[in-house]
């Protein structure tokens, strides 16, 4: 996994590499008031676990300089993925991906927690229908404090634009399959319109867009 600062002009400042013998990404990183860094990522042996796509997830804070201040890690059998960050209140973290538990191979739903700024989890959620391959690949939190996701349903041989509403505990609110036909259909960012509606951009066959009404 590696972190790089640049100047405005794009030239290179430090760069870091983190990591031992497993395979790292990084999927997200956020700038902190103190200057330091917080990065979202994942670590897999490099045959099995690189393979079946069953990575550990973790969590990085730096200082302003690259170094390293702290790390957590979540290790749960299964496939998981983590890849999408938000700044949440009272200096928590949103983190979003996916999470299939061991022996479902096929099945997936996309994954909610959140993390206080120690990276110790405060909640941590399976969201979406059970025995469907789900995804998000898209979150945004929304006027009321809660947070909408978009990305992909695979349900008996059919594909949708998922979207999904929680409130700020994580706790499901609603849930949408839209677009729904026999080609991959995805959602892949969300936003909240001014009127509280949605707008979802993503992919069916070719580029989309969708409007939605407010719920």
């Amino acid at each position: 996994m590696y972190l790089v600062k640049t100047d405005s002009a794009g030239i290179e400042q430090w760069s870091r590499a983190f990591g031992d013998e497993l395979i790292e990404e990084a999927f997200a990183v956020r700038a902190m008031a103190d200057g330091g860094f917080i990065v979202l990522a994942q670590a897999m042996r490099p045959a099995a676990d690189y393979i079946a796509r069953n990575p550990d997830r973790f969590m990085i804070r730096t200082d302003a300089w690259g170094n390293e201040t702290w790390s957590c890690v979540w290790q749960e059998d299964g496939v998981q993925g983590a890849t999408l960050m938000l700044p949440a209140p009272d200096d928590h973290w949103l983190i979003a991906g996916l999470v299939s538990a061991a022996g479902t191979e096929g099945t997936t739903d996309p994954w909610l927690m959140l993390v206080n700024s120690q990276g110790e989890v405060i909640w941590d959620r399976p969201v979406g229908d059970e025995g469907c391959f789900d995804y998000a690949s898209g979150v945004v939190e929304t006027a009321d404090g809660g947070y909408v996701l978009t990305g992909m349903a695979e349900c008996g041989g059919r594909s949708s634009v998922l979207l999904i509403k929680v409130d700020q505990d994580g706790i499901l609110r609603w849930q949408q399959n839209l677009a729904e036909g026999k080609g991959p259909r995805v959602g892949l960012r969300v936003f909240e319109a001014a009127d509280g509606g949605l707008v979802v951009v993503g992919q069916a066959d070719a580029h989309m867009a969708v409007a939605l009404r407010p719920f």
